[in-house]
């Protein structure tokens, strides 16, 4: 996400007045006709994109807003307060909000005019355009266009031919494209420059090692299905560009670069008879993007070899170069880090990064198509095992479908597990004293994997005879495995590490071991997947799996967080 599809705007503005940065002085005092204003309720809504400016457009004029904070853009809609409305000389407004978890945010709203007076009619038509409100179209589009803009924006159609709209999911529903100028889109994503450098690198391998495909309605088909998957996707995107595209590979074989980029070979895409298995194999690979597997891979062996201290220089390097300069330093940097990102995409990812891949696809899979839907996802992995162990024999091709980590275990598990989705389960927070949330956890769904192996019993050598050796003992098996996301508030005073999670039911608790232990930042919102393994002597049920309680979350430094159901 985040980061994602959400409404931002613009954090740091300047008015330049023949090449110089020109500051306007704060008056001392509020003029007197926005005096009401203050202690006003409202709520700043989140958008399904990213847009740098807010325009508002009435008959006496144009206003632009710019909303400052250290944690913009929005993830969700925010609670806030006017705290204060103080005038510039320019005829600028500065208006402070108190918000419910990002702490005051500045509002300034200049007019088209320098130094004409914003009306109250003005200001309440922009701030209808910020603030949650039904009766308020945000979006619009020209009739017979084929964009859609942000209403009231300086290019934005004729109002009086205009077709207004209440979301963006209804301009797109109906053909319409997001307008580039109006959704630019800011992403957020720590260290962002050095995992694209990355992905470029796995990209050029793609390309200097394959044709593009020759059937461009292909090509077509499967952008259009990795639209579709975005669209659904049923968590918060982390806001990356992705494209993706057919090549001639010669196998049947997927690459995830990070940063978006996703090549699928022609055999692969000829492989899906149904819509809904290319949706799941494409699934799968934005979940490994989605995840960062590729860029948490690569830094993981960087920092158990001598290349770390290289990229830790370089990284450091970046800060304080221009944004060519960057971009040279930034090339080399790929070019020394990307191997095992390389290796990771062709090959590859480690067994719990394809699992947590495969819970996701499924998760798209069944919100999307529903519980029945998930043969998609097994018949996918059939084929592709089949084309590994059959057909390719030993699996020396270039393959990274070839070389996954126990794929039959992973066919038994999208078709023997239960899956469970948490489409209404409750937000989980942990609060603070004035009932305000700090953290806010959703589950996404939990998987029960039931399975048994053998237990080697050694008898003691009291009882044990010459001719007794081991025996076996079947031994019963319960794999839980939860994944969703989390949000801190940009008040909390620390980073906190997800190590644990703990599902606290009436009669039971689920103990979940989070082996990448996620950090979850300030004002960030995270993902993460966690498993736990329950071993018996004898057959028991699964524990009840609904929407627990509350949910115990181990920080790190034994620290521990309860955090339970926000009410609705």
């Amino acid at each position: 996400m985040s980061s994602l599809r959400v409404f931002s705007w613009l954090v740091a503005a300047a008015v330049t007045v023949g090449g110089a940065v020109a500051s306007a002085q704060e008056a001392s005092t509020t003029p007197a006709e926005f005096a009401t204003y203050i202690d006003r309720s409202y709520t700043l809504c989140a958008s399904p994109n990213e847009n740098p400016f807010v325009y508002s457009t009435t008959p006496e004029g144009s206003l632009l807003g710019d909303l400052r904070g250290d944690s913009l853009p929005l993830l969700e809609a925010e609670p806030a307060r006017i705290k204060s409305v103080k005038a510039h000389d320019d005829g600028s407004l500065a208006i402070d909000l108190d918000t419910r978890s990002l702490g005051i945010v500045r509002l300034k709203v200049v007019h088209d005019h320098p130094g004409r007076a914003i009306s109250a009619a003005e200001l309440d038509h922009l701030l209808g355009l910020i603030a949650e409100s039904t009766d308020v179209p945000r979006f619009c589009a020209a009739a017979g266009g084929s964009m859609v803009h942000y209403a009231g924006c300086n290019h934005s159609p004729d109002e009086a031919t205009a077709v207004r709209f209440a979301t963006l999911a209804e301009a797109t529903g109906q053909g319409l494209r997001p307008c580039t100028a109006c959704f630019s889109g800011v992403n957020a994503i720590p260290d962002l420059r050095a995992e694209l450098a990355m992905g470029r690198q796995v990209a050029r391998e793609v390309y200097s090692s394959y044709l593009p495909t020759t059937h461009p309605e292909k090509q077509v088909g499967l952008r259009q299905a990795g639209d579709k998957v975005l669209a659904g996707w049923p968590s918060p995107l982390r806001g990356y560009s992705y494209n993706f595209e057919l090549v001639q590979m010669g196998t049947v074989n997927a690459v995830a670069c990070p940063g978006g980029h996703v090549f699928v070979s022609e055999e692969l895409y000829d492989m899906c008879e149904s819509p809904q298995e290319l949706e799941c194999v494409l699934a799968h690979e934005i979940s490994h993007v989605e995840m960062r597997h590729g860029y948490l891979a690569q830094r993981r062996a960087n920092q158990n070899s001598k290349i770390g201290g290289a990229i830790g220089a370089l990284a450091g390097a970046l800060a304080g170069k221009s944004k060519s300069e960057g971009a040279a330093v930034g090339a080399v940097m790929g070019a020394m880090v990307a191997s095992v990102a390389i290796e990771m995409a062709f090959y590859g990812y480690a067994r719990d990064m394809e699992e947590e891949a495969d819970c996701y696809a499924l998760n798209y899979v069944v919100n999307t198509h529903g519980l029945g839907a998930r043969d998609a996802l097994s018949r996918a992995f059939r084929k592709l095992e089949y084309n590994g162990e059959t057909v390719r024999g030993k699996r020396e091709s270039f393959n990274a479908f070839a070389s996954h980590p126990l794929l039959n275990k992973r066919v038994q598990f999208a078709e023997g597990a239960t899956f469970v989705p948490f489409n209404e389960a409750p937000a989980y927070v942990l609060a603070d004293t004035s009932g305000q949330a700090m953290i806010t956890l959703h589950i996404q769904g939990v998987s029960i994997d039931e399975w048994t192996g053998e237990k080697v019993i050694k008898e003691s050598s009291a009882v044990a005879t010459a001719d007794e050796g081991p025996t076996n003992k079947t031994e019963y098996h319960t794999d839980y495995r939860c994944f969703g996301y989390a949000k801190a508030a940009n008040t909390i005073a620390d980073p906190i590490e997800i190590k644990d999670l703990v599902l606290k039911y009436r009669d039971a608790t689920i103990k979940f071991d989070n082996k990448e232990d996620t950090t979850l930042a300030p004002g960030q919102t995270v993902s993460f997947y966690v498993y736990c393994e329950k071993k018996s002597d004898t057959k028991l049920p699964p524990v009840v799996v609904g929407a627990p309680g509350a949910i115990e979350l181990s920080g790190g430094r034994s620290a521990k967080y309860t955090l339970v159901p926000a009410v609705k």
